[in-house]
């Protein structure tokens, strides 16, 4: 019996705005859904919602469900598609007949309880899913060494000539290498993938692979439970949520915020999102510098714009460079791929180039299955779409910069309804950031894992004006005889016999935990900038050169962060391996809140292996602190800044 998708109105938790743009797509969505008999996903996802909401437990969607008009109204979603002008073709359309996948994420220390009740709920019915662990290279060398030659002992990046030696037997590792290279190794256990059987003990007993857990697990993954017929939902954990829940006190929703917020938008145009999870990173950190975003929309494009999809090429620092000229105005067949959607917009421009017509519902279609053909590389259907603008007459250098941008979907990218989801959770963190610090730090540090090195987190919290504790986690707000806030740990109450300023007890706090407790920062750490003399720039393409003033920053301080990146490619996001070009990014703090980024050419990798760092670079902003070219640089001691 064919699936009525009109029961989903009945399902509504928000009124349907008015509005043709609105009636279209509803009318649009639920033909797609009853066409495509979808409306058990919808009601399944929903009753799981309500779990949610009976347990008090937030969530964000992630992935394209995200653009679904139906996912809002029914209250799957925080975000209205249409005023963010969202396109529905990356989640549902008329070619694609597969299981719309609605992924949800949940704070990391509560999905366990929605399991168990999920468990409750669907009693034998609730199992997980598997991922199937293919051999690499590496694991089908040592399981060849141990079939073949089980003396010897395999050594990390020795070459099989080098650890068998017998040229016979190295020729039979290597043949069994070769045929075992992806073959099954193993089962896992899916990051979140849990499939709903219908009817009560419902999961066949084949499928059952271990049943130790809160939920059973079964054997298939999860492209075999979606062409098995079966609902697959993914429960997904999230310490962004976590933070925020703690730090709003448990009684905001992600809506409940202001749109605009003038000491937000602050926050983010200096950068200052160190804490704020998925946006503290050097690199989010540095775009929000240059977007200066004041509301969702623009912490959404910089979500996506960090992405390797967007960024790699110099890509990212080219839309920034653009961006004020008015992105959503920019040639649709010109169009930066940004999100998944952009390059959909870029796909249907060249379909239509020259004035060509095709009933929506086919350019779709054919958008999203020409986008999946570049995402995947398949080759056949890229070239096909390249001979097919060719015949509506794009010129050749248009198409050329077309084919290169659409390539680079191979990458990791985000769709707009995902990079908006995200935005929501990001906006709402440093709203209570900017308006609640204590309680943010403390949520902070209860419950975020960070690129940065511990004692980030734990001087911006001090520098914030919070009093920390030497205690273990979990941690509580609270405040002293004198009305001070104060950082107060559950398990152990601190006694402090040695001043938190003393020399010796901050270098032994720093070795021992990662973090010191006093108001200043660490001992021996500077930053000076002195004037070089002028030069004059060499002239380029007849243009005469001008004379720059460069400075010279003489620096030391506590590494923060830091990564070796090889380049294929100009852009920071190329991180393929076995590349001469390698940069290596610092990030390291010198005082209390201030931070320099820097660029060290070369694979540096034994400095991050020093607390501190200490040299010179060049700039041309004596006030900068991103992007400096070290010129000299050298790891030191914790010991040898203390005596300083």
């Amino acid at each position: 019996m064919e699936e009525n998708a009109a029961v989903l109105r009945t399902a509504f938790v928000r009124p349907v705005p008015a509005g043709e743009r609105y009636t279209d797509r509803l009318e649009e969505e639920l033909s797609l859904i009853g066409k495509n008999k979808f409306v058990r996903v919808f009601l399944q996802v929903q009753r799981i919602m309500g779990l949610c909401k009976e347990l008090v437990i937030p969530h964000v969607l992630r992935g394209s469900a995200g653009s679904s008009l139906v996912c809002y109204l029914m209250g799957i979603s925080h975000t209205d598609p249409i005023l963010y002008d969202m396109d529905l073709t990356r989640f549902m359309n008329v070619g694609r007949t597969d299981i719309p996948d609605i992924d949800i994420d949940v704070p990391y220390n509560r999905r366990n309880e929605l399991y168990a009740r999920i468990g409750a709920t669907w009693p034998g019915q609730a199992a997980r899913i598997s991922n199937h662990v293919l051999y690499q290279y590496r694991s089908a060398l040592q399981e060849a060494i141990r079939v073949h030659a089980p003396g010897v002992k395999y050594r990390k990046g020795a070459s099989i000539d080098e650890l068998v030696g017998d040229p016979e037997l190295v020729a039979v590792i290597k043949g069994a290498v070769n045929d075992t290279i992806g073959t099954f190794r193993t089962d896992s256990l899916h990051c979140g993938g849990i499939v709903i059987f219908e009817k009560e003990g419902g999961i066949p007993r084949d499928l059952v692979l271990k049943e130790d857990g809160i939920l059973p697990q079964i054997r298939l993954n999860k492209d075999e439970t979606e062409d098995a017929g079966y609902i697959k939902i993914d429960l997904l954990s999230n310490r962004g949520l976590a933070q925020w829940w703690e730090a709003s006190g448990g009684v905001r929703t992600l809506l409940s915020y202001k749109e605009h917020d003038a000491k937000v938008a602050t926050l983010f145009a200096s950068g200052a999102t160190i804490g704020v999870t998925f946006s503290e990173s050097r690199g989010m950190r540095q775009i929000y510098r240059r977007l200066k975003p004041t509301g969702v929309d623009e912490i959404a494009i910089a979500l996506g714009l960090i992405r390797p999809a967007a960024a790699i090429g110099g890509r990212k620092t080219t839309f920034l460079k653009n961006y004020t000229m008015g992105y959503e105005c920019m040639n649709d067949l010109e169009r930066p791929i940004v999100y998944d959607d952009d390059a959909l917009t870029r796909i249907r421009a060249a379909l239509t180039y020259g004035d060509r017509t095709m009933p929506k519902e086919t350019l779709d279609s054919l958008a999203d299955y020409f986008r999946k053909a570049f995402a995947k590389q398949r080759t056949g259907d890229c070239l096909r779409f390249r001979d097919l603008c060719r015949v509506h007459g794009i010129p050749e250098p248009v198409l050329k910069i077309l084919i290169d941008d659409l390539n680079q979907l191979q990458h990791y990218s985000f769709c707009k309804s995902h990079a908006l989801s995200y935005a929501q959770l990001v906006w709402a963190l440093a709203h209570e950031k900017a308006h609640n610090p204590y309680a943010f730090w403390v949520a902070t540090l209860n419950h975020c894992h960070s690129d940065y090195r511990r004692w980030v987190h734990w001087r911006e919290a001090r520098t914030a004006g919070l009093r920390l504790t030497r205690g273990d986690p979990p941690y509580r707000l609270g405040f002293d005889v004198a009305g001070l806030p104060v950082m107060i740990s559950e398990k152990r109450t601190q006694t402090l016999l040695i001043p938190d300023e003393m020399p010796l007890q901050v270098y032994t706090d720093m070795k021992e935990r990662g973090y010191w407790l006093s108001k200043t920062f660490f001992p021996g750490c500077y930053k000076r900038v002195t004037k070089a003399p002028q030069k004059l720039l060499k002239a380029t393409e007849g243009v005469l050169g001008a004379l720059v003033t460069e400075y010279v920053v003489h620096f030391c301080g506590l590494i923060a962060t830091g990564r070796v990146v090889r380049l294929e490619s100009e852009g920071e996001e190329s991180m393929e391996t076995g590349h001469a070009r390698a940069i290596t990014f610092v990030c390291l703090g010198y005082e209390n809140g201030k931070y320099l980024d820097m660029v060290v050419h070369g694979a540096k990798g034994g400095l991050l292996g020093f607390a501190a760092v200490e040299g010179t670079a060049k700039t041309r902003d004596p006030e900068g602190e991103e992007g400096l070219e070290v010129t000299k640089i050298r790891g030191v001691p914790l010991k040898v800044l203390v005596g300083r």
